[in-house]
């Protein structure tokens, strides 16, 4: 049986994400890496490409975990493949480009410090190592599977007021009662809201609403939550390693990709990856349609990860 690693950064995907991916790839044991001490996601803020010099940075720590992945103490609990993932963010949407950029030349600083002089090494980690983004976040493609909806606890008579002719990577939501709400609104333990009030990082806050207009036209999981609960009264309305992991376990990939505008690029990208490396081709994806900057790349000599150059 093949294994393969996930070093994953959010709360859904280290839920869910493997037994999702195992229905689509079945025989293969997905394994989600613990978390890593005091490693974080590197691109809840704007990503800054100073990091990858940085070894205590989030970025560098990750790939860290990515390089010592490859050897395990006993072989019998080796992996074949091992997959950093990430969200891209509202902050960094722009130009998901510079992510892959930072993982880039952290995986190459790495590489230099730890194991210089080490050419083998370079080239396990060109053939087993990945980095992908889910854009803008894993809630995005929620959006595109109406039955995933359902478990994330959105009511089945609720409307759903997202563009329709945009790709599922390009979430906006179109519905005015949201997209009126105040500034920063979210209730306290004792259903009090609190208005105005700004938190420095308001993902700790499962029942948290928006930041701040206008982002929250392009945030899917400010958007997920106000369905979820419009009265704004319940903190476990939504709640990412309960009816997220619900969602994200048995999402239909295929019905998500296949009814979005340009198919998930970002998605897509990662599918094919997969498909390539465990030899289970997937006949309704089309790679023409992968991202270009985590398109898988095992013909380019320049690689320094299977699909980053």
């Amino acid at each position: 049986m093949k294994r393969v690693a996930l070093i994953l950064t959010g709360e859904v995907e280290r839920a869910a994400l493997p037994d999702s991916l195992f229905r689509l790839f079945p025989g293969v044991e997905f394994v989600p890496l613990p978390k890593a001490d005091n490693a974080e996601s590197f691109t809840s803020a704007f990503v800054n490409l100073t990091d990858a010099d940085r070894n205590t940075s989030n970025v560098r720590k990750q790939v860290q975990r990515m390089l010592t992945s490859l050897f395990q103490a006993k072989r019998r609990e080796g992996f074949d493949h091992i997959i950093l993932i990430d969200d891209v963010e509202l902050m960094n949407d722009d130009r998901p480009e510079r992510i892959v950029e930072l993982v880039r030349d952290a995986t190459r600083q790495q590489l230099a410090e730890a194991y210089p002089n080490r050419p083998d090494v370079a080239q396990q980690v060109r053939d087993k190592c990945s980095f992908h983004l889910f854009r803008t976040m894993i809630e995005s493609y929620f959006f595109g599977d109406p039955a995933a909806l359902l478990r994330a606890g959105v009511p089945p008579v609720r409307s759903i007021q997202v563009a329709q002719h945009l790709d599922r990577e390009r979430f906006q939501t179109t519905d005015d009662d949201y997209l009126a709400l105040p500034d920063g609104i979210w209730r306290d333990r004792r259903n009090k809201p609190l208005i105005g009030h700004h938190h420095h990082d308001d993902s700790e806050l499962p029942w948290v609403i928006t930041k701040r207009p206008p982002l929250r036209r392009w945030h899917p999981k400010r958007y997920l939550r106000y369905l979820c609960d419009r009265s704004l009264s319940d903190s476990k309305a939504y709640r990412e390693t309960h009816e997220g992991a619900d969602a994200l376990r048995e999402l239909d990939w295929r019905q998500v990709i296949q009814t979005s505008a340009n198919q998930c690029p970002f998605l897509t990208a990662l599918l094919d990856d997969l498909a390539e490396a465990l030899g289970q081709p997937l006949e309704w994806l089309d790679p023409a349609q992968t991202a270009e900057p985590t398109r898988l790349k095992l013909g380019n000599a320049g690689r320094v990860l299977r699909n980053i150059v």
